[in-house]
C-alpha cells in the first residue's frame, strides 16, 4: 500500500479533508477501531458490540466540533505514537520521531483482503515540524499540506481546547490516556482551564504557530518532488476543485467526488478580545507566511 499523508495544524480543516479522501473507494484510511484495537495490544480482545455501544451512548459526534464519529470512520495515527496533541505546547521538538507503531497497524492494513492501494494517513502533531521525518521513514509516500488563515488556526485551538478542558469529552479519553489522566485530576484540570484564559499560554500557543510556519518556510521545498499544498479557505469554495487537484496529483483514473452529507459548512466562532489582542500583537511573526499563502493580515470571509 503507498501511504499519503494528510499534515496540517490543529483546527486547519484536515479532518474535514480526512472524511472527504476516505470516502472514495479508491482510499483506505486508520479507523477508530483501528486505532483502539492496536492502542490495547497483550490486553484481552474487545467486543465490538460493546465499544459501538459505548460511542452510541455518548452521541454521534465527537462533541467539541460536531465530527462524526464511528468505529470504521477515519481516525489519527498519531494516537499510537509517543507524542500526541495534548502537552505539544510545552514541549521541542513537536512531532514523532518513532513510527514503529504505526509500521505495524500498516502492515496490518496491508495483509488485509480487497484494499484500496492507497492509505490515507493523518496526524496533525506531524505537521508542526516533523514532515521531514515523515519523508525519511515513508520515502515512496504523498504528503498533502493544508494550510488557513493562522488567525482562524489560533482561535479555533484555543476555543476547542477551552471546550476540552471544561469536562472529560470521553471519545477523546478513549484514545488519549494523558489528557484522560489530566481531566481526572482536579488540580490539572482547574491549572488547565486557567491557563486557557491566560496571555502568556495564549502567547505560547500562538508562537508554536509562528515556529512551525517558519519551519515550512524553510523546509517544504524540500518535498516538492512528493508534496502537494492547499488552502482550506479554497478548499470550502470549491471542493470539487481541490479534490480534483488531489486526483490528478496522484495520478488516479477516478476524481474524488465530495458527498453531499460531507459539504462544507464553516462555523462562525465567537470573539474573543484576549484572542484577538494576542494575535494582533504577535502578528508581524506571520508576514512572511501569509505572503506565501496570498493571506491578508485579517481572515477573508468563506
Amino acid at each position: 500500500m503507498r501511504c499519503l499523508f494528510l499534515l496540517g495544524a490543529h483546527r486547519s480543516g484536515t479532518t474535514w479533508l480526512h472524511q472527504l479522501l476516505a470516502s472514495s473507494p479508491q482510499i483506505s484510511c486508520i479507523t477508530y477501531w483501528d486505532v483502539l484495537q492496536q492502542l490495547r495490544q497483550g490486553e484481552p480482545p474487545l467486543d465490538r458490540d460493546e465499544v459501538q455501544k459505548a460511542l452510541d451512548q455518548e452521541g454521534d459526534s465527537r462533541g467539541f466540533d460536531g465530527v462524526a464519529v464511528g468505529l470504521y470512520l477515519p481516525e489519527e495515527y498519531g494516537f499510537l505514537l509517543e507524542n500526541g496533541a495534548f502537552d505539544m505546547y510545552t514541549r521541542r521538538p513537536i512531532s514523532n520521531k518513532c513510527f514503529d507503531p504505526l509500521k505495524q497497524l500498516i502492515t496490518k492494513k496491508s495483509e488485509q483482503v480487497d484494499q484500496p492501494p492507497l492509505l490515507l494517513l493523518k496526524n496533525p502533531v506531524d505537521f508542526y515540524d516533523g514532515f521531514l521525518n515523515i519523508a525519511t521513514e515513508f520515502p515512496d509516500g504523498k504528503l498533502i499540506f493544508l494550510h488557513r488563515h493562522p488567525l482562524a488556526v489560533f482561535r479555533s485551538q484555543v476555543m476547542a481546547w477551552r471546550h476540552l478542558a471544561k469536562s472529560q469529552n470521553n471519545y477523546l479519553a478513549t484514545l488519549d490516556p494523558t489528557y484522560a489522566e489530566a481531566m481526572a485530576n482536579p488540580t490539572t484540570k482547574v491549572a488547565l482551564q486557567f491557563s486557557l484564559h491566560s496571555r502568556s499560554f495564549l502567547e505560547t500557543m500562538l508562537l508554536t504557530l509562528a515556529e512551525s510556519f517558519d519551519f515550512h518556510l524553510e523546509h517544504e521545498k524540500d518535498l516538492a518532488h512528493q508534496a502537494i499544498r492547499l488552502r482550506y479557505e479554497d478548499l470550502c469554495r470549491d471542493p470539487s476543485a481541490g479534490l480534483n487537484l488531489i486526483s490528478s496529483w496522484l495520478g488516479l483514473a477516478d476524481r474524488f467526488v465530495a458527498p453531499e452529507r460531507l459539504s462544507a459548512q464553516p462555523r462562525k466562532l465567537n470573539i474573543d478580545p484576549l484572542i484577538q489582542e494576542v494575535y494582533a500583537a504577535h502578528a508581524h511573526r506571520f508576514e512572511d507566511y501569509r505572503q506565501w499563502l496570498g493571506y491578508s493580515v485579517e481572515e477573508s470571509p468563506l
